[in-house]
Parts: structure tokens; C-alpha cells; sequence
């Protein structure tokens, strides 16, 4: 078979091995899992064979609890075993998958331990009248947040037809001759809520689980805070996007700001509680201030 443009159409193959990123969807722990439950789960980003993707971010993925045991006494803390057992490609359902992700509470067996010799209760002293509320402690069940990220792999060679998946394609972005980037910042501590700027001209504040969306036309850029001493300089491309995460530092430091991946960014801003600023759009700035970078004002000049 052939495409219209006459090329020669081979099965296209999902390795082996092959990752896929889901996302869990609802808040777990060890206190109420049982093994057996199932689990309905996202997956977190497209699963692409060259510009082909073969399973679309968003498709459902299923899994179960394999083990599942509450917090005990003696400190003993709860644990959670997952599996993810099969993901909804485009033409169809995709398993097996193999996967195992594992969660185990904070304990102290070893600190109450320690303190039980240390009291004689093997002899059953007077030290063992204090150390019995200590052996009745539990340790802390364990938990696995909604959107957490986990990473299941396909088991074996997986085969698909690309003349099924060409029609199936979800429709691109249409295409604006402009890059995106977004700063983002997620830590909320330290009360430091730097501005920030793309050459001279200021782009908005990073204030605690916020992030601004900036439109720029292609060229290069830096990104920087006059409170932040390490700044981010990157080329942008038409029609791409670039995310910058800042950290902000301990209060001796003004943080820093990083180039991120863009699916560790995704992971990033799948939580809830994010604050988005309007778009910023940069296409009629001054092109001599967007890439001026020489110093900027003092932090006591901002305004």
C-alpha cells in the first residue's frame, strides 16, 4: 500500500522497552488500597513512531494495585505496589505493559527499636512501662498523589498500520511564525517574588505556583531578574515552545532560573493551583530592548 504521495507504506513498530508516561488520577494510599483495585490512569504525553503518535496524551490506561498494606505497629509504615497493564493506542487497546511503581510510608522501626534495647525490654525492666506506647506507634501509611507521574514500558515489540494512523492524527497547532516560552515557578517558599524580564523589558512577577506565557518572534533572548544571578539565554525557534522554571534559593541566594525539559515541564503543570498570568505578547516590543543585556536596575529600582 501507498500514501497519495506515492510512497510505499511499512508497518511502523513500537519497541520493545518503549516508555510511556501516565499520569495516576485520583489520590491514593495505603490506608484504604486494597490489592486487586483497579486503577484508571492518563497518559501523560504523547507515545510518537517518527511524526506518527501512536498513542495520544490524555488516552486511558488502566492498572491495579498489586500490593497494598496499611501502616502497623512497632513504626512500621504502610506500602503500595502499582502495575499498569495496558494503554489505549489509537488503533486499539496496547498490553501487556510492564511497570511497577512502589510507594512506602516513613517508618521508625530502627528508631524504636534502638529505644526499646536501650530501655532493657528484652529483660522486660522498668524501662519496658515507656517503651510499650512506643512499640503501639505506627509508621506513616503511603501515598501516591493525584497527577503523579509513573513510567510503564511496552512488553514486546508492538506493530502498527500507518495507513490506519495517518487519519487518525490529531490536527497541529496552526502554525504562527512566533516561539512561546512560559517562566514558571513552583516552590513556594521564600517570600522573594523577583520581576522578570526578556532583555529590558519586563515580562511580570513570579509570585508563588505562577507562571506568565510570553509570544516573542524568533531570535534570541535572555531571560533574567535583577535579584537572580544565574539567567537563562536560549535561541527561539518559530512555531516552538520553551519553558524556564525558577528556583528560588535560600534567603542568603536570589534562586536561579533553568531551561527545562519540555515534558518535565508538562509533568510540572499538571498540578492544581497554578496562577496564569494574561499572555504577554512581544511582537511589537522594541526589538534593541528585547535583546539589550546590559545590567539592569538594581532590585531596589524595580517597581
Amino acid at each position: 500500500m501507498s500514501d497519495p504521495a506515492g510512497r510505499k507504506l511499512q508497518p511502523l513498530q513500537l519497541a520493545d522497552g518503549s516508555a510511556v508516561r501516565v499520569r495516576t488520577t485520583t489520590y491514593i494510599t495505603s490506608k484504604k488500597a486494597k490489592t486487586g483495585d483497579k486503577l484508571a490512569l492518563r497518559v501523560a504525553s504523547d507515545v510518537k513512531i517518527g511524526d506518527l503518535v501512536i498513542i495520544p496524551r490524555g488516552a486511558l490506561a488502566t492498572g491495579h494495585i498489586a500490593s497494598a498494606q496499611k501502616n502497623r505497629r512497632m513504626g512500621r509504615p504502610g506500602t503500595l505496589v502499582l502495575e499498569i497493564d495496558s494503554v489505549e493506542a489509537f488503533t486499539g487497546k496496547l498490553d501487556p505493559l510492564r511497570a511497577a511503581a512502589s510507594r512506602r510510608g516513613q517508618g521508625y522501626s530502627g528508631q524504636i527499636a534502638d529505644t526499646a534495647v536501650g530501655m532493657g525490654l528484652p529483660t522486660m525492666g522498668i524501662g519496658a512501662i515507656f517503651a510499650v506506647p512506643l512499640l503501639l506507634f505506627k509508621g506513616e501509611n503511603a501515598q501516591i498523589p493525584a497527577a503523579t507521574t509513573l513510567l510503564a514500558y511496552v512488553d514486546g515489540d508492538a506493530l502498527f498500520d500507518e495507513a490506519e494512523l495517518r487519519p487518525l492524527q490529531p490536527p497541529g497547532a496552526p502554525a504562527t511564525g512566533l516561539a512561546t516560552f512560559y517562566v514558571l515557578r513552583s516552590q513556594t517558599q521564600g517570600d522573594k517574588t523577583p520581576a522578570v524580564y526578556c532583555g529590558h523589558v519586563e515580562i511580570g512577577t513570579l509570585k508563588k505556583r505562577h507562571f506568565v506565557e510570553v509570544r516573542v518572534p524568533p531570535g534570541e533572548y535572555e531571560v533574567r531578574s535583577p535579584r537572580i544571578k544565574r539567567n537563562v539565554r536560549f535561541t527561539a525557534e518559530a512555531d516552538h515552545t520553551y519553558y524556564i522554571h525558577f528556583y528560588p534559593n535560600s534567603f542568603l541566594s536570589g534562586g536561579f532560573l533553568e531551561l527545562m525539559d519540555s515534558i518535565a515541564a508538562d509533568d510540572l503543570v499538571a498540578f492544581s493551583g497554578w496562577i496564569t498570568d494574561p499572555q504577554v505578547d512581544l511582537t511589537g516590543a522594541d526589538p534593541a530592548k528585547l535583546a539589550d543585556v546590559t545590567p539592569l536596575p538594581g532590585p531596589d529600582a524595580e517597581k
